[in-house]
């Protein structure tokens, strides 16, 4: 199954390796930030254990969504214009979660500037489960001198999205796309078994852990599991350890769980904090609803002069009626 091009993301990688290392000279100034502590004797307190497998791989794969999640905020605009690069980030994103949270809840990532003060938010979370294997996702990206970026995403039963709605930031005005990828796995469930579909995207998935990983986290090492707090719960954590580069005195740790979606508790850059957890979400709910539909045309790019009634929706499609895209 094929995803549209995107070149650009190789500047982005860049530009979070500068970032990323920018942050490795500078001691951690940034308050409330605890860090790991070893293995944790306080008994009264409940640790979130680690349970599930997990590997360099899944670790690998965890890398990859945090920064494909980062990412994507810079393509949000262009999306709304009409370019789809921001939906292959939205297809690596949903396709390397590992579980899933209970309807409402979620996270809230913060990253660091070079000099311990919040640069950015992320924040996450399960809006809605239908029994199906669908799942509505909620995002809201957040930066002190820019407009905030909110959609929400509907993931079908292969973790795949299949569309976006948001709301235009000026007007208040709704929209919703299929996504190309999620047209795509349509059709082939027509003409494949959800076992071929799944080994499919399985092996993409596993080549995208490879392929878009960037260099500075090249061998990490295991340095075994403590217990690590993020915003107030405990976990059990493999820390893996790693030199920014040969010869170098940059050292890179990483915090990671196979507990939770993303996996990704924490970053340090020589001891500073530069990503973490910092809140966790209950309670979320869809913003943007089926109770209007009539808010929510079948977007076009340069014209908002669409029929109200023509509403963009997802379905898995039929044999006398698929969608022909390439597999």
């Amino acid at each position: 199954m094929c995803k549209t091009p995107r070149a650009a993301s190789i500047l982005s990688a860049a530009v979070f390796i500068i970032i990323f290392i920018s942050c490795s000279t500078v001691e951690n100034s940034t308050s409330g930030i605890s860090e790991s502590t070893g293995r944790d004797n306080t008994k009264n307190d409940p640790v979130v254990r680690i349970t599930k497998p997990y590997s360099e791989v899944s670790l690998n794969k965890s890398l990859v969504q945090f920064h494909e999640i980062l990412n994507s905020r810079d393509y949000f605009n262009q999306f709304t214009w009409g370019d789809y690069i921001f939906e292959d980030y939205l297809t690596t994103i949903y396709g390397l979660d590992n579980g899933e949270y209970e309807q409402g809840e979620g996270c809230e990532i913060s990253l660091y500037d070079n000099e311990g003060r919040v640069r950015e938010k992320v924040k996450r979370s399960v809006i809605e489960k239908n029994g199906k294997g669908e799942i509505w996702w909620q995002t809201e990206h957040s930066r002190e001198a820019d407009d905030p970026v909110f959609y929400e995403v509907l993931t079908n039963r292969f973790s795949v999205p299949v569309s976006v709605r948001f709301r235009n930031a000026e007007t208040g005005k709704a929209f919703s796309r299929d996504t190309m990828f999620g047209e795509s796995v349509r059709d082939a469930m027509l003409v494949m078994s959800d076992a071929e579909i799944r080994a499919k995207l399985d092996k993409e998935r596993g080549e995208e852990a490879v392929n878009k990983l960037l260099p500075v986290y090249n061998n990490m090492a295991d340095k075994g599991v403590e217990i690590i707090d993020a915003a107030g719960k405990k976990f059990e954590a493999v820390r893996y350890h790693g030199i920014l580069q040969e010869g170098a005195s940059g050292s890179l740790d990483i915090w990671y769980t196979p507990e939770i979606p993303q996996g990704i508790i924490r970053i340090n850059m020589n001891g500073s904090t530069v990503a973490e957890i910092t809140g966790w979400i209950s309670g979320a709910e869809r913003q943007i609803t089926d109770e209007t539909p009539h808010e929510l045309p079948a977007y076009s790019t340069g014209n908002d002069d669409i029929d109200p009634g023509s509403v963009s929706t997802y379905s898995e499609g039929t044999v006398s009626d698929p969608v022909r895209l390439d597999i």
